[in-house]
Parts: structure tokens; C-alpha cells; sequence
């Protein structure tokens, strides 16, 4: 899933994903102009919630990605997932 963020200069954006147990999220931000990556978490199974800090970003948009990392043996499936923007209030930050 791919959600829109808008930025502002001194932002600092703390990102949460909370999974079901046994379940490998990962986490990406892209610049939205050009796609170009700027950050990601890619914890295992047992990094539940899947934790990503936003300090230092340029002002205007970004991607965020959440994507399930899926070893040769898995296959894909949906999953259910909380996401959560902390240090901003109603996820003002956010659009899908």
C-alpha cells in the first residue's frame, strides 16, 4: 500500500505499522517528485511495530510505502495492518 505524505520543514514524523504476529512488514519513503528513496525500516518478524523516524526532509511530498517481505517459501496474501503517524495529530500528515 502507498499513502501520500505532505511535509513541512522541521517535521519529525514517527512512523508505527502494527502486523500480526509471524508477519514481516518493511516500510519505504520516496520522494514523491522523483521517486528517489530516502528512508525505509526493514525489521524481521519479531520488529513488531515496524518503527521509522522522519526528521531532516526536505519540505513537500513523499511516498510511504508498506509492503510485506516475503521469504521463497511464502506466499503473498492480505494482511491486516494499524498504521500510525505519531507527532502529528488525526494523521493530518496523510492520504491514501
Amino acid at each position: 500500500d502507498w499513502f501520500e505524505l505532505s511535509v513541512n520543514r522541521g517535521d519529525i514524523i514517527n512512523v508505527l505499522v502494527s502486523f500480526p504476529g509471524g508477519v514481516d512488514i518493511d516500510l519505504e519513503v520516496l520522494k514523491a517528485a522523483d521517486g528517489a528513496k530516502v528512508a525505509e525500516a526493514t525489521g524481521d518478524a519479531r520488529s513488531n511495530p515496524e518503527r521509522l523516524v522522519l526528521s531532516h526532509l526536505e519540505e513537500g511530498n513523499y511516498l510511504l510505502g508498506v509492503r510485506r517481505y516475503l521469504s521463497e517459501d511464502e506466499t503473498d496474501g492480505d494482511i491486516t495492518y494499524a498504521l500510525e503517524l505519531a507527532g502529528c495529530i488525526d494523521n493530518t500528515y496523510l492520504s491514501k
